[in-house]
């Protein structure tokens, strides 16, 4: 369903090398400019954060209940859109420090699935979402465990490095640590780990295999 996918493999160098293999299988795929490009324009960066903290309580009561929840229907509220265009502005920072083009939410659902919206709110309303269906209601852990240490705080630290305050994301780390119970700066890779320590243009050239 999803059209305009973007992969990059490390360095970035290789990735001709990837796309060959993967074409025959993925028609659609494309190379992207560097893992900085496919981990910052990552969706779930922005949608699950967004969408998961104005609902953990209907999605608590429905557990309680044994009910399922529709996270794409009935979770689609007003306030989860405007945090949604919050996060999305400030990743916009974190992605022109690294020299990513920065694709507003709302235009990569546009590009995946051909619907046109103009904010995170509107772009939610897309038929491909709405068709998913009802989820047990703790899904909302499983995908923060992930997206906790492999997004949300990678761009806390990644932004911080290069001089960015991006207190919403930091935000989202502390309350979703709580929420999970984990520490959320120690339950996933350092920048180390990853090799992205170092300055903005350092850290691009080693992306890059250009160092």
């Amino acid at each position: 369903l999803r059209k305009g996918i973007r992969v990059a493999t490390v360095p970035a160098s290789r990735s001709g090398e990837a796309l060959a293999a993967l074409k025959p299988l993925f028609p659609d795929f494309a190379a992207a400019s560097s893992v900085l490009e496919t981990g910052l324009e990552n969706l779930n960066l922005i949608v699950h954060p967004a969408m998961v903290l104005p609902n953990v309580g209907a999605m608590e009561r429905a557990k309680l209940d044994g009910k399922k929840f529709g996270f794409y229907q009935e979770g689609v509220v007003p306030s989860a859109g405007v945090l949604g265009d919050a996060l999305d502005a400030e990743r916009k920072l974190v992605c022109e420090a690294y020299g990513v083009e920065h694709t507003p939410m709302a235009k990569a659902i546009e590009q995946y699935y051909g619907f046109r919206s103009d904010t995170f709110y509107e772009a939610m309303q897309n038929p491909v979402y709405k068709s998913f269906p009802p989820f047990q209601p703790d899904i909302w852990r499983e995908w923060e465990a992930v997206d906790l240490p492999y997004a949300i705080v990678p761009c806390v630290q990644l932004a911080e490095q290069a001089g960015i305050a991006a207190p919403l994301h930091r935000g989202f780390a502390e309350i979703l640590g709580v929420l999970l119970g984990v520490d959320p700066w120690r339950c996933g890779p350092s920048l180390a780990d990853m090799d992205l320590q170092g300055t903005p243009e350092a850290v691009k050239k080693r992306v890059l295999g250009l160092c």
